[in-house]
């Protein structure tokens, strides 16, 4: 319509411009000697023309006026309260107390225990291997023979001295010397006595050690000798590790640690997280201690986690491992295994758990206030893939909630009219709802 009122136009002017020029023509021509009537004509042609063009010219378009377009964001609201900061990591598990056991004698190996293998468990006190003791049942022998003869070396030494006694009673002299009432042989056989007695032990005590015993409960994580091999004193037989206590070493950084205060007398607890397959397992720890040293490549703290008997196999008869099993459902840990873990920090007054596309840059949030948008600046605690921790200003210690748009604008100011749309309402419920015991939506 526009174009064509265009047209319209463009042909009406160039008409009037052909028009003044024929009545200028004309006038030229009247005002000659010469009065012809076609000058007359031309006259009045023009004349017409003019008029045409004057009163058929088209009305005026009137075009609508552009009305604003209403811009709708979604708005959620999100409760203002204290949140707990959750710090992640990760590490591998290790047993708190590990040994390796070795032969305290040499021998060869004659028997081995049916849990003397690679990931067999055994209690404290059992026997995973034994020597052949032949030998030292002979030194035993050796010895209480060197024993009764030296008791009765002793035994004769009293008699002599009880003698020398009498005879030196006899003599009527009140002085008396040691060597003639045998005092040092006395002592020697007595001497004699104790170092077969020590002998004897110590040969009881080596036949004993033929028979290696496991020091505590625990599991066989690598062995390096068996049966028929010989052994000589202080050879490593088995690595083991005690199965009542794990721990896993958690990395964190600098900016971490802030938020997390460690007491004597408080309990952090640790969440830590396995999968197998398709199905995720949780345990329940609490840290235990804070390395005292910094690593010196990664300047990263070490926070140690421990959690009570995590090996126990599902299998085990035990009446022990049954109490245990009962009590938990999930699948024994292996040692070196890689779990993931959230360790429950400080809590932050005046905090916010939004989603993280709802923080703008220059750590700002998008306010809906009175149907406007107000930029606030807040400071970021936490960082996550999906959500954000961030903290208000003091000024909105009275306050119980706030509306946050989040929703992307292209172009964006402060004051701008804003329509609200709170169709992510139910998304801001299940966020505010995030709490000490219930902090899954950060495990993703």
């Amino acid at each position: 319509m526009a174009a064509r009122a265009f047209i319209i136009c463009r042909v009406n002017s160039v008409i009037m411009k052909f028009t003044l020029c024929l009545i200028g023509l004309g006038g030229l021509m009247l005002g000659s000697e010469k009065k012809p009537v076609y000058f007359v004509i031309v006259l009045l042609l023009g004349s017409l023309i003019a008029w045409l063009i004057v009163t058929g010219k088209p009305e005026p378009i009137v075009l609508p006026t552009a009305q604003p377009r209403e811009v709708v964001v979604d708005v959620s609201r999100f409760e203002i309260k204290r949140h707990y900061v959750w710090l992640k990591s990760q590490g591998l598990v290790t047993a708190q107390t590990s040994s390796v056991l070795s032969a305290q004698v040499a021998g060869r190996i004659s028997k081995i225990n049916d849990n003397f293998t690679v990931g067999g468990s055994f209690v404290a006190g059992e026997i995973l291997l034994s020597l052949e003791d032949d030998d030292y049942r002979n030194v035993i022998l050796n010895n209480e023979a060197e024993l009764a003869n030296a008791q009765q070396l002793l035994a004769t030494e009293r008699g002599k001295v009880k003698q020398a006694k009498r005879e030196w009673r006899d003599l009527g002299d009140q002085a008396s010397n040691d060597l003639f009432l045998r005092e040092p042989q006395l002592v020697s056989a007595s001497a004699a006595v104790a170092a077969a007695e020590a002998n004897l032990q110590q040969a009881r005590l080596n036949l004993s050690r033929t028979q290696v015993t496991a020091p505590f409960d625990g599991q066989l994580l690598a062995k390096h000798a068996d049966l028929g091999q010989y052994v000589s004193q202080g050879l490593p037989l088995a690595d083991i590790y005690s199965t009542s206590v794990a721990e896993v070493r958690l990395p964190i950084t600098s900016d971490q640690r802030q938020f997390i205060t460690l007491h004597s007398s408080s309990v952090n607890p640790v969440e830590l997280f396995a999968t197998y397959g398709e199905r995720s397992f949780k345990w329940a720890a609490h840290i235990d201690r804070i390395e005292a040293a910094v690593d010196a490549t990664s300047r990263q703290y070490y926070l140690v986690a421990s959690l009570e008997n995590p090996f126990q196999r599902l299998l085990d008869d035990s009446p022990k491992a049954s109490e245990l099993q009962s009590k938990s459902t999930n699948p024994p840990l292996a040692i070196g295994q890689y779990l993931t873990a959230k360790i429950e920090g400080d809590s932050i007054d005046r905090s916010v758990r939004i989603p993280r596309q709802a923080l703008r840059q220059q750590d700002l949030l998008w306010l809906f206030v009175d149907g406007q948008l107000v930029t606030q600046p807040v400071t970021v605690l936490q960082v996550d893939r999906d959500f954000a921790l961030v903290q208000l200003p003091a000024s909105f210690h009275k306050q119980n909630d706030i509306a946050v748009i989040t929703s992307d604008l292209l172009f964006a100011f402060e004051g701008m009219s804003l329509t609200p749309s709170f169709a992510e309402q139910q998304l801001s419920n299940e966020l505010d709802s995030l709490s000490k015991s219930d902090s899954s939506l950060l495990s993703n």
